[in-house]
């Protein structure tokens, strides 16, 4: 997503130099502008040596073909993020193949650059954030504002956790960020030190050893404490996330996820599986 985290850069030293100044500056805001006037500044208040006008438009040409959420071109040779833009960010978060899932998340690619970066250099950035309306309360739009700590794996999206100001964690999908981020211009100068986060302990007891062994070698992070039973040891804020993922690794493993039934009460949900006799879209 980000060159500056790449182990191995697709660009040859002296342009990934460059264009990781340009990164730096560019993705600041999810959504931005810039000409080769603002590139060529920033070139120069970082001290890089500034190559012919013509290998700088290369520059910002070879970067537009690199990230699916910048375009460059047109009359102006102006270099635009295009926050609609969701293949980097979903391949990134969830691999290939989620691009062609059917439940497909909205990732958006400029966003998490902007996130990436900010937790790379510490800093804060706030975004409007559409949280899940409780039961009984009308929804409200939030704006959230942090920085970015580490990565959350889920099953149905992409997470990151922010410290904020108080010194607390919060945890937010970043599918339900509309398209905009922005750094504050704030660092972590101001925040009351992180909270010391408790411990969960996740347990699979189970009489068929064939079951703890396949899990032992997918989640090599499981301990066997017993003949009948692996322990896990993780922070609290992953067990949502990791017991979700977990149930579904059973289910599948065991071939329970072939008896869906056709109707199936899910909370206050109700799913109904129905198969086709037709494709739909022939």
């Amino acid at each position: 997503m980000l060159i500056r985290l790449l182990s191995h850069s697709p660009f040859e030293k002296p342009r990934t130099e460059r264009l990781i100044c340009l990164e730096t500056h560019l993705r600041q805001k999810s959504e931005s502008t810039i000409t080769l006037k603002h590139y060529l500044d920033w070139l120069e208040q970082a001290n890089i040596t500034i190559p012919t006008r013509r290998t700088l438009n290369e520059d910002l040409k070879r970067y537009a073909n690199f990230c699916d959420d910048v375009r460059y071109g047109g009359d102006t040779k102006s270099l635009s993020l295009t926050p609609s833009a969701t293949k980097d960010a979903i391949t990134w978060f969830m691999g290939n193949a989620w691009l062609d899932a059917p439940l497909r998340p909205r990732l958006f690619s400029s966003c998490v650059r902007c996130l990436l970066l900010a937790r790379e250099l510490q800093s804060e950035v706030d975004f409007p954030y559409n949280p899940l309306r409780k039961p009984g309360q009308s929804w409200i739009p939030q704006t959230a504002k942090g920085i970015p700590l580490r990565l959350i794996p889920g099953a149905d999206s992409g997470y990151m956790q922010l410290w904020r100001e108080w010194g607390g964690k919060s945890i937010f999908n970043l599918a339900r960020i509309p398209k905009y981020v922005c750094f504050t211009g704030n660092s972590a100068q101001h925040y009351a030190p992180l909270q010391t986060e408790q411990f969960v302990l996740i347990t699979v007891k189970s009489d068929d050893r064939f079951i703890l062994e396949r899990l032992k070698k997918q989640f090599p992070n499981f301990v066997v404490e017993e003949r009948q039973r692996v322990i896990l040891q993780i922070e609290k804020s992953l067990a949502l996330m990791t017991t979700e993922m977990l149930k579904a690794h059973l289910a599948r493993t065991q071939n329970l996820a072939r008896n869906i039934p056709i109707k199936q009460k899910i909370g206050n949900a109700t799913l109904y599986y129905e198969e086709l006799k037709e494709d739909p879209k022939s």
